[in-house]
């Protein structure tokens, strides 16, 4: 867990050390070249990782690092409550939201006049906090590591224990100067028995037939190494600490690494030989800690002003590239279609425009990439789109297994009928026996098989990938209705030749609340887009539209409606855009009850849980301090 501390403006961003009391930059770092922790290698440390702020299992590595000291009889006169209070301070003095944050303990020297023997000196703890350094660089990782099984044997366990932390890296130097001549990128150690033992700097995993083993000798108990045994745990996946013989890391149909300096690394090869598994059970533990948050893992602690960077690959990559890729419904009304002009419209189509102008200052610069409910979600996972606003239920699955992360709610509904009226039902519950047109790949299935097993009846469905087939096959009577959220069942209504041929059912057999997606791991483009709806909402709260936008800015005294056009307050910033992308939106897009009116008014569809929360809706902005 991480630790929370409020951070000046960097004091030395290249870096802050503590040596024995005293902080400094790490420029002025030094201990006494006649210390036994350098003249005898006679130190234990470990080695804690910092990402956007937060420490990795902070406590897991002090309990480590006094394990160690410990093991190698050491005692500096700081707790592991003054140690953690040092790491925390050295990062803030850094300012660093990146950061590789060390904690030594050497042996000292012998106090002066006493005899030259270890409890004769005083020990010392140092610690600093750098830039973040990889034990591999990304572009290695992206590609997989070469390994190589070093010649040299691993330092026997009876001479140095493995599990303490210890600068004795005699023989894993000579491994990577092995790996060098052999054009490897790295190595791993084998003990004398032949049997793996770990790498310079990172424990290792082989992959055998769907069933994950790592070393239970010659190794570290690495935090990292401890994560993957928990996520395997986690997962179902067979794992186990045990004797692992070359042989089989050899011929392993994967293998990957796990360190602080880099996380859970992927190797290519060994030994020459390419890997076949393609890293597909790295990549299944790493999706799973990426929804659990484990790998980024952290609570936010450094509390050093976001406002000074906002770091976003998504914001980055749609400022590059100076237009928003935007995953909408293929056509459906309300939501997202294409006029007679082949011009996009629609409330979803609106929050794309938003993004597009917050960002971009252009509502026009979006790329509109229409997708089928069957495929949305792998379209956004892989990148070809920067955020999913789809008429899509927000869920825990999709939450979770799919690793996707919640925008905002922008539609509250739930799952209506509509029926031909011909039919003579005024009840859901009458439904027995009925088939209904439904969209694949939705939660609308299970909405059906779960109303229907409550109610002991049976309603039958007749599945399509598009809205407009669906439609079609209600029209032609291929179906005796339609099923969707209450927004696309008023809108499936409305594109019926005879919409008064058609009843939409009073019942609600769900909560469908439908809003947008973006890839998890990008936060802070999730709290851009999640803001961008707030925006909406605050500028019909505050009364603001497109037509009175800029006459309340030239007027205003209100400090509310001040900070949020732009005038006041530096809210922009905080979220990697200029100050004046809320005053942009009002402007090109409107508010969100204009943009409602404007969609759903001609479907007759009242705001009901959509309207603000001053006129008895669910629809509020968080408060815009």
């Amino acid at each position: 867990m991480g630790e929370l501390t409020d951070m000046p403006t960097a004091l030395w961003s290249s870096g802050a050390a503590y040596i024995d009391g005293r902080y400094m930059p790490i420029e002025e770092a030094a201990i006494p070249i006649t210390d036994w922790g350098y003249r005898r290698s006679d130190v234990t440390y470990d080695v804690v990782g910092v990402w956007d702020g937060a420490f990795f299992r902070l406590d897991d590595h002090l309990r480590r690092f006094r394990a160690s000291m410990r093991g190698l009889r050491l005692e500096p006169p700081e707790s592991d409550d003054q140690i953690r209070s040092i790491l925390n301070e050295c990062v803030r003095r850094s300012g660093l939201r990146q950061a590789y944050v060390a904690m030594d303990c050497l042996r000292g020297r012998p106090r002066p006049g006493e005899v030259r023997h270890p409890v004769n000196c005083r020990n010392y703890l140092t610690a600093f906090a750098i830039p973040w350094v990889w034990v591999m660089e990304p572009e290695m990782q992206e590609r997989g590591a070469h390994l190589i099984i070093a010649k040299t044997p691993r330092i026997a366990d009876s001479s140095v224990d493995p599990t303490v932390k210890n600068f004795h890296w005699g023989d894993l130097t000579r491994g990577l100067f092995e790996a060098y001549d052999h054009g490897a990128d790295n190595c791993v150690l084998l003990d004398r028995e032949g049997f793996v033992t770990e790498g310079p700097g990172f424990n290792v995993f082989s992959v055998t037939d769907g069933a994950v083993a790592t070393p239970d000798r010659g190794a570290l108990e690495g935090i990292t190494r401890l994560s993957v045994i928990e996520l395997c745990d986690d997962l179902g996946i067979p794992c186990a600490v045990r004797k692992l013989p070359a042989a089989e890391l050899r011929d392993a149909d994967e293998i990957f690494l796990a360190t602080t300096a880099g996380g859970i690394m992927p190797a290519s090869r060994i030994d020459g030989r390419i890997l076949q598994g393609r890293g597909m059970m790295l990549r299944r533990i790493v999706k799973f800690a990426t929804c659990c948050a484990v790998v980024a893992g952290m609570v936010g602690f450094a509390g050093a002003s976001r406002a000074q960077e906002v770091k976003s690959a998504t914001l980055d990559a749609v400022k590059k590239r100076g237009q928003l890729a935007c995953g909408v419904d293929t056509g459906i009304p309300g939501f997202a279609f294409q006029d007679s002009a082949g011009k996009w419209q629609g409330l979803d189509i609106a929050y794309c425009r938003a993004i597009a102008t917050a960002v971009l200052g252009d509502a026009d610069k979006v790329k509109y990439v229409g997708t089928t409910s069957k495929v949305r979600f792998s379209v956004l996972q892989s990148g070809e789109i920067d955020v999913l606003i789809r008429d899509s239920t927000l869920t825990l699955t999709r939450n979770t297994e799919l690793g996707l992360a919640h925008g905002a709610n922008n539609f509250f509904t739930g799952e209506a009928f509509m029926v031909k009226k011909a039919l003579n039902v005024a009840h859901a519950k009458e439904l027995n026996g009925a088939t209904i047109c439904v969209l694949t790949g939705t939660t609308l299935e299970l909405n059906i098989a779960d109303f229907g097993r409550a109610n002991n009846i049976k309603i039958n469905t007749l599945l399509f990938e598009k809205p407009e087939e669906a439609f079609a096959a209600a029209e032609a009577g291929r179906c005796d209705g339609y099923t969707d959220d209450g927004g696309s069942v008023a809108a499936a209504r409305s594109s019926m030749k005879n919409p008064n041929d058609w009843v939409i059912l009073p019942e609600l057999i769900s909560r469908e609340f439908l809003g947008s997606y973006t890839r998890q791991g990008d936060e802070r483009w999730n709290i851009l887009v999640r803001w961008v709806h707030y925006a909406m909402l605050e500028g019909e709260v505050l009364g603001i539209d497109k037509a009175n936008v800029d006459k309340i800015k030239a007027e205003t005294k209100d400090p509310e409606t001040r900070a949020f056009l732009g005038l006041e307050a530096n809210f922009g910033k905080l979220l990697g855009v200029d100050n004046d992308w809320a005053y942009r939106i009002m402007k090109q897009v409107g508010n969100y009850g204009e943009n409602y009116d404007m969609y759903f008014g001609p479907l007759e569809l009242p705001r009901g849980w959509n309207n603000l929360y001053t006129k008895g809706g669910l629809q509020y902005p968080l408060p815009w301090r």
